[in-house]
């Protein structure tokens, strides 16, 4: 039984005990019988008791206390946890006042803090904390069962506490992370143990230690980020061990880039993948080539694999079939515009045999592995973004004003002696204002659009427990007239649980987004430069002119009418165990389901065509009244059971892994209805209305297994071999070809390790690799390999079915064969870091239509013929730390790739329907046209190449016409160059891109002869003057050479640019220790994106080229408010 009172006091000399008491006043805050008993035996008994109850480890309180003295922090754990501290006055009496950051942590974690360095320790007994001066060190026995708790601090490399760095114990469970004060604590058994150190941006560490109490360790930078921890396929590596090529974007780089898809963010950063945008539009798609083209007539899209789940690398509307698709101002629509970039925590991509020959029948194009952000531990964080800003086209094409534009007119009339017509183009000279003026580009794609971007973030936890959650909220105009625009809508939860054994750990994931799309039907941007200067827009009574008398007529503001809304959602969802079987051995399941859903409704109303042409000639506009709608859905489930094994062998470490997978993936159009028949505009959607309806629907399933191993052997972080494999099953293989076997090997030699080269002070790293594999490329159809049949009639309404393809039974996948020899370099401590890769891939087994005789009923059908592709190229990275002192940071980066393509081979290529589209020797992207020599009497002459006496469209190679081969449509070289600056609470980043290509005129986009009254057409100026002094005869009548003169190489032009990409400056506010009470942090920033582009192409942009809405120059102002 024991005796409580609130206040004691004792008047007694204590001359043998443990404590020394004098005869001044002990005072023990509710004591017990038991405290006076302790208190008077001594310490050996404090330490020979055992505690009963909760440890003080796994009691967790926040406590927040700024220059208070310890008396007070004992009470506040006091009451918040139902513990008694005992102790004497005395000792507590010149204790110096504490300060404790806020956040939950173990009580025993706070009390370590808060002793440290000072002669009291403490022990627990049952519900009561014991404080007492320490007389002798602490020895600990070395006995397996016996533990301790190691305090330490982090240092960067400047003295200042560093939060947030790992330390894991090698061959154990055991794991800390530093605090804000650079504090960490970590329980340890007895004996000589190693640290694992690590930072992001710092060099990993390993420390050992043994049986000491404290320890500070200061951490060096890893400038050039060669600890840096990579993710590959079902697993991890680092720079400095990977034996692949793997290039990494984090989500720093992603946060400095005003963009709404995150494969923008790769644009000019990634050696050996080139990204370019398709239009302006929000949602359009995204073009990504990673080390060149490799298919004939397959996709060359590379695998998308999103926190371990495959995710469709196409237009979700294409995938249950390619035909019924509805298309907007944006065409395609990328499937990864409606991912958040704001959750993407990196982006890693794989580009050879040893980092893609884990993905098997689906890396021939490279994958793309996204990983999402996650809760971390420590204190729990509330961010808040906002960011808002402006966009616009960047720069506008110069085309002819209204008297060059009429004069243009009447000189093709006065050739042919001709004139105007109400039927032509000519009433630009009968119907028009000859004095009336419109900017058409300023009119319609000269707006401002507005960008808008929300977000809020929650995260947090302990060693055992992490989470968090994010949403996001964006919006942006168009700068088009009207109400179009994007909005979207994004959520990430995610929490992680470990067990305090540290042997299970589970994590679940939870991504959702919400997309809408609101755009024109056409591209608008094409009526803005073709469209008569002098085109008149309104009659007297306000409404859209249109010709009576002229059917092409466009009014491009009334064409803005007809629209089309995309609806987008999707869910990612995944969940993760990981189960430590046995010391090195592991078992972890990755499952993950996901469905993306696109629903797009098209409204074409007559008001958005030439409806008054249709009155005057008396012909009905019901069925151009038009309303179509479909869904699409695909629904994805994957499973990912692995197996992992890690232990010392001789003089290295082997990692062995042994996994399957499963994937079920189907793709749905439960509807298509197509209407049209409506009397009036106001009736459109009404589907009642519509005398016209028709339905379609379509399902297609994907099935795939998989087993898969790596083999990993490191000796002594030296010599480093890597083995991967991977046996495919897959559903859109034929019957004789279901399995398919890849693989790769990959080896690394870090020569720098050698005593010859270590502690080199020039060379500090430098590492030879080199890799070989064979991948795959899975057909693109579900069901290629099947006979496939349509339903028609015959007869007087008899049903019947028609076969639409033969089947062939060893219908299979392409397969690349990669290699890769690269050189990894780093000079003065790596300060200056250089990589020169060198890869040659080439492409077999190639899916093409084969020809069959006609008496087979068919005269082709799908097969592998024996057709190669080659890429090969080179990679430069070369990257340097300017400046790096305590307040000022200056750093480099610098990114270069050139790619070669052919065809190597084609058996029989002659005799085949491709012998009109590729030549051996030659780009598989090819550009072949007609050799322009010059102006004969006002008509364009050309090269006969083949000396046939005639101009006609074949390959001069192979005799069969005069177009010559003029390279390839690909870029000669990229790459890009990256600033990074620094000064106290500034930074700046610029990033510029450089293209060195080739393109095309805006006249062979236009390929309308000027003059010639029956084609919509305005002229850059500069192009339009070119095509005047080289002799060309401006008429009304057809001439056939024109069409030659838009396919000649009279139209090739450099489209090379370099252009600032990217800037971002941002600025932390200074704030003193009473704000931070409230708000830990206040960032602004200052973001540009395609804000200038230094360039001799006449177009709107070099990277769209032709007469699509080019990228838009966007810049915003953000703010982030941390809390």
């Amino acid at each position: 039984m024991k005796l409580r009172c609130k206040t004691t006091t004792f008047e007694r000399e204590k001359n043998t005990s443990l404590f020394n008491l004098s005869k001044k006043t002990l005072k023990i805050m509710r004591i017990s019988l038991f405290h006076i008993f302790l208190l008077t035996c001594g310490t050996h008994m404090v330490l020979a008791n055992k505690m009963n109850g909760q440890s003080l480890e796994s009691i967790s309180v926040d406590i927040e206390l700024h220059n208070q003295d310890i008396k007070t922090l004992f009470k506040s754990i006091e009451n918040k946890t139902g513990l008694l501290f005992a102790y004497q006055p005395q000792l507590i009496n010149n204790f110096p006042k504490i300060t404790t950051s806020g956040g939950r942590r173990s009580v025993s974690d706070i009390l370590n803090s808060v002793l440290q360095g000072s002669n009291l320790v403490y022990k627990q007994v049952d519900k009561n904390v014991v404080i007492y001066k320490k007389e002798v060190p602490v020895v600990i026995k070395e006995k397996e069962d016996v533990t301790y708790n190691l305090t330490g601090k982090i240092l960067d490399e400047n003295g200042l506490p560093l939060p947030g760095v790992s330390v894991l114990l090698v061959g154990g469970n055991k794991h800390g992370i530093s605090d804000f004060d650079g504090q960490f604590f970590i329980e340890l058994p007895a004996g000589k143990h190693v640290l694992r150190v690590s930072y992001l941006g710092y060099k990993t560490q390993d420390i050992t230690v043994e049986n000491q109490l404290t320890i500070t360790i200061k951490m060096q930078p890893d400038l050039a980020k060669l600890d840096e921890v990579v993710v590959i396929g079902y697993g991890t590596t680092t720079k400095r061990t990977a034996t692949g090529s793997v290039v990494k974007i984090t989500s720093e780089d992603i946060e400095k880039q005003p963009v709404t898809n995150i494969l923008q963010t790769l644009q000019g950063r990634t050696p050996g993948v080139f990204v370019s945008q398709t239009s302006g539009y929000a949602g359009s798609n995204i073009n990504i080539n990673i080390r060149g083209t490799n298919s004939l007539q397959s996709s060359n899209l590379p695998l998308y694999v999103i926190d371990g789940i495959p995710y469709i690398s196409n237009d979700i509307k294409e995938q249950s079939q390619a035909n019924l698709i509805i298309r907007g101002a944006q065409k395609s629509t990328s499937p990864l515009n409606i991912i958040n970039p704001n959750d993407i925590e990196s982006i890693e991509i794989l580009k050879d045999a040893d980092a893609t020959a884990i993905y098997g029948s689906r890396a021939a194009n490279g994958v793309v592995l996204i990983t999402t952000k996650k809760g971390v531990s420590g204190k729990t964080v509330f961010t808040v973004n906002t960011n808002s800003g402006v966009s616009e086209v960047a720069h506008m094409i110069k085309t002819l004003d209204t008297p060059t534009y009429l004069n243009m007119l009447r000189t093709a009339l006065n050739t042919t002696n001709t004139t105007p017509t109400g039927f032509s183009n000519g009433i630009a000279l009968t119907a028009f204002d000859q004095n009336a003026y419109t900017d058409w580009q300023k009119k319609l794609i000269g707006g401002t659009a507005n960008f808008n971007d929300f977000s809020a973030s929650l995260k947090g936890g302990d060693d055992n427990t992490n989470f968090l959650l994010s949403s996001t909220y964006h919006k942006e105009t168009t700068v088009l007239p009207g109400d179009f625009g994007y909005n979207k809508f994004s959520t990430n939860f995610n929490v992680t649980h470990t067990t305090l054994n540290k042997k299970l750990k589970v994590g679940a994931t939870v991504l959702y987004s919400t997309d809408k799309n609101k755009l024109p039907f056409y591209d608008i941007t094409n009526y803005a430069v073709v469209t008569a200067p002098n085109h008149t827009i309104y009659n007297p009574d306000g409404s859209y002119y249109w010709s009576p008398t002229y059917f092409s007529d466009v009014n491009p503001i009334a064409a803005l009418d007809r629209r089309v809304e995309d609806k987008g959602n999707n869910l990612i969802t995944s969940f993760n165990f990981q189960l430590e079987i046995a010391k090195g051995l592991s078992f972890k399941t990755d499952l993950g389901y996901g469905k993306a859903e696109m629903i797009t409704e098209q409204i074409l109303p007559a008001s958005g065509m030439n409806n008054v042409y249709y009155t005057a000639s008396n012909l009905s506009l019901n069925l151009s009244r038009s309303y179509t709608v479909s869904n699409n859905n695909t629904n994805n489930f994957t499973i990912d059971p692995q197996l992992n094994y890690t232990t010392a062998l001789w003089k290295g470490n082997l990692s062995v892994l042994v996994g399957g997978s499963w994937q079920n993936r189907k793709s749905e159009m439960p509807s298509y209805v197509s209407t049209s028949g409506y009397s009036a505009d106001n009736l459109i959607g009404i589907t009642g209305s519509a005398t016209n309806v028709t339905s379609y629907n379509g399902s297609s399933e994907y099935r795939y297994a998989s087993l898969f191993s790596r083999v990993n052997y490191n000796i002594q972080n030296k010599y480093i071999l890597n083995a991967n494999f991977r046996r495919d099953g897959s559903s859109r293989f034929g019957a004789n070809k279901k399995y398919g076997n890849f693989g790769s090997l990959g080896a690394a030699w870090i020569f720098t390790e050698e005593d010859f080269l270590k502690d080199n002070s020039v060379l500090s790293f430098g590492k030879l690799r080199t890799s070989y594999g064979e991948v795959g490329n899975d057909p693109p159809s579900d069901y290629g390999y099947a006979d496939t049949y349509s339903s028609g009639t015959y007869g007087t309404g008899y049903a019947a079915m028609t076969t639409t393809r033969i089947a062939n039974p060893n219908y299979r996948w392409e397969t690349t064969k990669k290699f890769e020899a690269a050189l990894d370099l780093g000079f003065f401590n790596d300060r200056l870091s250089f990589t020169a890769a060198f890869y040659r891939n080439t492409s077999g087994n190639q899916l093409v239509t084969a020809t069959l005789s006609p008496q087979a009923g068919f005269t082709g059908y799908t097969a592998n013929l024996g057709a190669l592709v080659e890429n090969k190229g080179w990679e430069f990275t070369l990257a340097s730390t300017n400046v790096h002192t305590k307040n000022l940071n200056w750093s480099t980066s610098f990114n270069f790739s050139t790619n070669s393509n052919k065809l190597l081979e084609f058996d029989n290529l002659q005799n085949t329907a491709y012998y009109s589209q590729y030549v051996i020797g030659n780009a598989i992207t090819a550009r072949y046209l007609y050799n322009y020599t010059g102006v004969v009497n006002g008509i364009a002459q050309f090269e006969d190449a083949n000396g046939d006496g005639k101009i006609s469209t074949g390959f001069a190679q192979t005799g069969a016409g005069d177009r010559k081969y003029y390279g390839s449509t690909a870029p000669k070289y990229y790459g890009g160059i990256l600033n990074s600056i620094s000064y106290k609470a500034f930074s700046l980043d610029f990033l510029f891109q450089f293209v060195k290509q080739d393109g095309r005129s805006l006249l062979s986009s236009t390929a309308v002869q000027p003059g010639y009254p029956y084609g919509l057409a305005n002229y850059q100026v500069d192009e339009y003057n070119d095509y005047i002094a080289q002799g060309n005869t401006l008429s009304t009548a057809y001439q056939p050479s024109f069409l030659n003169y838009a396919g000649s190489t009279a139209t090739i032009v450099d489209a090379s640019y370099i252009k600032l990409k990217n800037v971002s400056a941002t600025y932390n506010i200074p704030l003193d220790q009473a704000t931070k009470k409230f708000i830990q942090n206040i960032r602004l920033s200052l973001q540009g994106q395609n804000l200038v582009t230094f360039t001799k192409f006449k177009g709107f942009d070099p990277e769209t080229q032709g007469l699509a809405l080019p990228p838009l120059r966007t810049i915003t102002l953000g703010t982030q408010f941390t809390f």
